[in-house]
C-alpha cells in the first residue's frame, strides 16, 4: 500500500496545489501528508477521562501526564478512532461511557482526525500517515505503561481501535517494540 500511496502523493504534488500546514506536514487536494515525522505533532493529541472529569475530557501532552487525572493505579483502556472520523463519535462515546460505569479506570482517547479525515480519496493518506501517527502514539503509551502501578500485566494498556484505528494499534505495538503492547482490540 506505501507504494501505492506514494504514487498518488507524487501525482498530487504534480497536479494539484500544494499547501503547507505546518512545516513536517503537507495538504494536497484537502488531504494532509505527514512528511516529515516529528513527535509531539500538533496535529495528533491525546485526551483523558477519568472518573473524575467523565465528560471532560483532558488534552494531556507527554510532559504533563504526572500532572492529569491520571491515577497510576488504574488500568488503562485506549481508544484510537478510524478514517474520517474522531474520539467524538457517538460509538466511541459510548464504550468510554460503558468502561467508566463499570470499573475505574483511565481511558484515553486519541485524536489524530488532522491527518485522518476529508473526503473519500483522502484515505491513502491517512494510511500513509499510520506509521507517524504509532510512532507518536506508542512514545505516549510507552510513557504511560512506564509510569503504571497496575500489578496484573494485561491491565496496563488495552488499545481499542475502531476500523482504521485498528490498523493504527499494529503500528503502535510495532513502534514499542521490544516492549509488548498488553492488549489490542479492533472492531
Amino acid at each position: 500500500i506505501h507504494s501505492v500511496t506514494i504514487t498518488a502523493l507524487v501525482l498530487w504534488l504534480h497536479f494539484s496545489n500544494v499547501r503547507c500546514v505546518f512545516k513536517n506536514h503537507q495538504t494536497i487536494s484537502r488531504c494532509t501528508f505527514i512528511v516529515h515525522p516529528i513527535c509531539p505533532d500538533p496535529l495528533i493529541n491525546f485526551y483523558l477521562y477519568t472518573r473524575e472529569n467523565e465528560h471532560h475530557p483532558q488534552r494531556v501532552a507527554l510532559e504533563n501526564i504526572t500532572k492529569s487525572y491520571y491515577v497510576k493505579s488504574l488500568p488503562n483502556k485506549f481508544i484510537v478512532h478510524g478514517f474520517n472520523s474522531n474520539m467524538t463519535l457517538g460509538s466511541l462515546q459510548r464504550i468510554k461511557d460503558e468502561y467508566l460505569t463499570q470499573m475505574d479506570v483511565n481511558v484515553w482517547m486519541l485524536d489524530y482526525s488532522g491527518v485522518s479525515a476529508g473526503p473519500v480519496k483522502c484515505y491513502l493518506a491517512a494510511v500513509f500517515n499510520l506509521p507517524s501517527v504509532g510512532k507518536c502514539t506508542a512514545l505516549f503509551v510507552r510513557k504511560i505503561m512506564e509510569l503504571s502501578e497496575v500489578k496484573e500485566h494485561k491491565d496496563i494498556m488495552h488499545v481499542i481501535g475502531f476500523s482504521l484505528g485498528g490498523q493504527l494499534a499494529g503500528h503502535v505495538a510495532e513502534h514499542l517494540k521490544p516492549v509488548k503492547l498488553p492488549r489490542i482490540t479492533g472492531f
